[in-house]
């Protein structure tokens, strides 16, 4: 998929913008392709690196970052990923205080291990 590849290719040059539009594409374009739940995933992790680096305001980040992994894990939840996305998803809502919120996502990966 050339999406998929040249999202990896701007994630690599730190153009995480770009590389979130072009994961984007392979999740909406192709919702079946079975590299989809990793360009999800991707997503989640361009929106936390653009939080880090100060590119964008990190309560942009933390939405972005909420809808990619949520996404994963309501779509996906039976792949290894969404394991991963659940676990950034239940320290992001403990760093929100959303304790109920939190939980929910670290009983999910619980379950799954």
């Amino acid at each position: 998929m050339f999406d998929q590849a040249e999202g990896l290719y701007r994630q690599v040059l730190g153009d995480y913008r770009e590389a979130v539009n072009c994961y984007q594409r392979v999740v909406g374009s192709w919702p079946d392709y079975k590299a989809t739940s990793e360009a999800q995933y991707l997503v989640g992790e361009c929106y936390e690196q653009m939080a880090k680096l100060g590119v964008i305001p990190e309560s942009e980040a933390n939405l972005g970052m909420e809808k990619a992994f949520r996404a994963l894990v309501e779509d996906h939840p039976y792949i290894s990923r969404a394991l991963d996305a659940a676990i950034k998803l239940g320290a992001l809502k403990s760093r929100a205080k959303q304790w109920s919120k939190a939980a929910r996502y670290f009983k999910f990966f619980f379950w799954k291990v």
